[in-house]
């Protein structure tokens, strides 16, 4: 099992609702299954490649989590096999 820590890394770390970001992770496990959530809302489901990895994935930021700007919210990514997570912030702006 691969030991090292799980990162999470996103293009911009600010924007309104609706807002497209692209993520990159490292640090899962090969092949792994990952769920990648904004605060609490999933955004996307994603398949790590077989160094677990991936790159260039496009999510945007749910609009109605607009009327809590401004605020500091998580993108967070976890592995489903490795339980593995990484995290990174994105402030709502508006």
């Amino acid at each position: 099992m691969n030991a090292e820590p799980a990162s999470l890394f996103v293009n911009r770390d600010n924007g309104p609702g609706g807002t497209e970001v692209k993520l990159s992770g490292e640090g899962f496990a090969p092949k792994e299954r990952i769920v990648i959530r904004f605060h609490v809302t999933e955004v996307t489901r994603i398949v790590a490649d077989s160094q677990g990895k991936f790159s260039n994935v496009t999510v945007t930021i749910p609009s109605d989590m607009s009327e809590f700007a401004p605020q500091q919210f998580d993108l967070v990514a976890t592995g489903q096999s490795s339980v593995k997570t990484a995290t990174t912030p994105f402030t709502l702006t508006g």
